[in-house]
């Protein structure tokens, strides 16, 4: 790896990721929404995601629960539109 780096890239090597308030204190909760409808593809979104499709917004939040170091799976979409590069 080149040594130049540039200014850019020295800030985001210094970036810490700020730890959310329900996982800092070690005491979580769920909280379930409601179901949100998709504003367009519904019946496309549904075939390829036909076993989550449906259910309600999950969120983890501060509450009573203590953390557990027992593997957890979770699913994530991350969505922030399009971007130049084709990057969302």
């Amino acid at each position: 790896m080149s040594q130049d780096v540039s200014l850019l890239q020295t800030h985001r090597l210094k970036y810490q990721p700020k730890m959310p308030a329900a996982l800092a204190s070690g005491r979580v909760g769920i909280r379930k929404g409601e179901f949100i409808e998709p504003a367009s593809h519904a019946e496309e979104i549904k075939s390829r995601f036909p076993k989550s499709y449906g259910l309600p917004l999950v969120e983890i939040v501060e509450g009573e629960g203590e953390l557990s170091n027992a593997p957890l799976k979770v699913g994530v979409v991350l969505s922030g539109g399009p971007a130049p590069g084709g990057h969302n």
